[in-house]
């Protein structure tokens, strides 16, 4: 990236970018690195300068975009500890709540509980959770339901492949997590079929929690259960994968998980579930020949299965 990390407004042509566009400019100009797992070259130089224009004009970057940027530093471990405080006061929340688009208010809880989550998965001295546990709405986008539908196929051929196909559950709901896409889980595997009588099934664009509880009963595996034996199978449409230099080992390139779908699957992996990754566009290639599909998701369970289950998949 050349030229300025943090451009400065005082140099920027006013009557086409004004203050509020700047800010906002800055935010897409540096999450960038965060959204596509990508830890710029310049490190050091390029936290202190971000950090240094948060913490002289926090007040200035409208609570979404503030929210996103700080979000974007966690995806790739860079924890924003200073900031913390200035997320979570009344007059910070005041304004997230003041926003005049609806879709931004709620867009912006749900990536603050993200944020809250996420800090007190990965940062050892941060002292949340800071919100509460959640009571509201599971937003399914178009994007999301069609990896539903997508989870919706495989079932059989994986219960082909597991030894019976009530082991296996789908859009499963998460315990003690917020209500965020990053915390359903595609298509769970339970260790046994007893263990998969109680599981979750989400269908429709959205349901209130209240709802979501009385429709469906589902086997609360999160943050406090065991789940060493319980594989979390992540499908990844193209716009979960992003690609870049092999860096020289044969390879003119590589695909890697963007940003948040990498935090996904450390949250996964840190919570004890073994996972289970697998690519969109080659498995709705495969679904035209069955035997192919069970043969590619027998590896793919076999390799979650396998003692070195942190071990990132090869895409």
């Amino acid at each position: 990236m050349s030229g300025e990390l943090i451009p400065n407004y005082s140099t920027c042509p006013r009557a086409n970018l004004n203050r509020s566009t700047y800010f906002l400019f800055i935010s897409r100009h540096n999450r960038i690195f965060g959204e596509l797992d990508f830890h710029p070259p310049n490190g050091f130089k390029f936290w202190e300068l971000v950090e240094s224009v948060l913490e002289r004009r926090f007040s200035d970057f409208p609570p979404k975009v503030a929210i996103d940027l700080l979000l974007s530093f966690v995806y790739i471990e860079r924890y924003p500890l200073n900031f913390v405080r200035r997320l979570f006061n009344p007059h910070f929340l005041d304004r997230l709540h003041a926003q005049q688009d609806e879709r931004d208010v709620a867009a912006s809880r749900a990536q603050l509980k993200l944020f809250d989550q996420a800090m007190r998965m990965e940062a050892r001295s941060y002292g949340g959770p800071f919100l509460p546990r959640d009571r509201g709405q599971y937003y399914g986008s178009r994007a999301v339901m069609e990896v539903a539908r997508l989870a919706s196929s495989l079932v059989k051929p994986l219960g082909d492949v597991v030894g019976n196909e009530t082991r296996v559950g789908k859009m499963v709901v998460l315990a003690s997590l917020p209500f965020h896409p990053l915390y359903v889980v595609d298509l769970m595997i339970y260790p046994s079929v007893a263990a998969s009588v109680l599981k979750s099934v989400f269908e429709g664009f959205f349901l209130s929690l209240r709802e979501f509880n009385q429709r469906f009963v589902y086997y609360r595996f999160g943050m406090k259960t065991d789940n060493s034996q319980t594989v979390a199978v992540i499908l990844h449409p193209a716009e979960h994968l992003t690609t870049r230099d092999g860096g020289g080992d044969g390879n003119s390139s590589r695909r890697h998980l963007i940003g948040p779908q990498a935090m996904r699957r450390r949250h996964l992996l840190a919570m004890g579930f073994r996972v289970m990754e697998l690519d969109c566009e080659k498995v709705a290639r495969l679904r035209v020949s069955p035997k192919q599909l069970r043969q590619h998701l027998a590896e793919k369970y076999a390799e979650a299965m396998s003692p070195e289950k942190g071990k990132p998949s090869r895409w």
